[in-house]
């Protein structure tokens, strides 16, 4: 074995062994246990956002990126088919876990302000420009995007915009709750190995829950180990994305401790 070629075969194990070491982080930046009053939550949307594909290192990075480019049909298609089933998924986890009664999907419809809810609708957001092939984001059927952010950036919306406080207050009034909710999903690929042949794959999502005065009253976040990916078939993306009950599961079970138990 030539020295280069023994280099590249230790730098594969070495990046396989420290990705295999990762392990499930779990955190609950904002408990929600404490807000016992709070009896219903309008769940808005539910999203997924298409997967976050690694810049560096720049030639291994690119080869990798060309296989998850080529599944793109059948990969938008999959993201499409987890944003239901994350909605439906935690409607049944808020009900149980945080102990409220959930409004989501079809039910939304139903209340009084639903027209004005679906008015403040934004669908351009949700639309990515770029070369990329997977230009959207996904919301589950039922839901309705209100936030206006740029080109896919929708965590940075999330994390900074002042907008968001007024917008879940003036939803919580529309949709007859008393507070609303709503999820950010989605896959980060990183740890390319040599040549592109494989990478490490993790699912992330933020839970959010808004009061009727506009507060976040809850957030849990979360991620799941690393799992190491060869990138060419679906089957690999679908694993990572399987994942999701257990990540929920984790995310609302941190998210139910009182301040004091966190």
């Amino acid at each position: 074995m030539n020295k280069s070629l023994r280099s590249t075969v230790l730098v594969s194990i070495l990046f396989f062994a420290l990705s295999g070491c990762s392990s499930w982080r779990i955190a609950a930046p904002v408990p929600y246990g404490n807000n016992a009053e709070v009896k219903t939550i309008a769940l808005m949307a539910v999203y997924v956002s298409p997967f976050q594909q690694p810049q560096t290192p720049v030639a291994d990075a690119s080869t990798f990126n060309k296989k998850t480019d080529a599944l793109a049909d059948e990969l938008n298609n999959l993201l499409a088919q987890k944003a239901e089933q994350y909605a439906q998924s935690l409607e049944k986890g808020m009900k149980m876990q945080l102990g409220v009664d959930v409004i989501a999907g079809e039910e939304l419809k139903s209340r009084k302000g639903y027209d004005r809810y679906l008015r403040d609708e934004e669908k351009e957001p949700l639309q990515i420009k770029g070369s990329t092939p997977f230009k959207t984001i996904y919301v589950a059927p039922g839901g309705v995007n209100n936030f206006k952010f740029d080109n896919g950036q929708l965590q940075t919306f999330i994390d900074e915009s002042p907008r968001l406080r007024s917008i879940a207050r003036k939803q919580v009034r529309n949709l007859e709750a008393n507070a609303v909710a709503f999820s950010h999903t989605r896959v980060v690929i990183d740890q390319v190995a040599p040549l592109g042949k494989k990478a490490a794959a993790r699912l992330y999502t933020d839970i959010y829950v808004y009061d009727d005065r506009g507060k976040l009253i809850g957030h849990g976040s979360g991620e799941t180990k690393s799992l190491n990916i060869v990138g060419d078939t679906v089957v690999d993306y679908k694993k990572v994305m399987d994942q999701y009950p257990e990540l929920q599961r984790r995310v609302l079970e941190e998210m139910a401790k009182t301040e004091e138990e966190a």
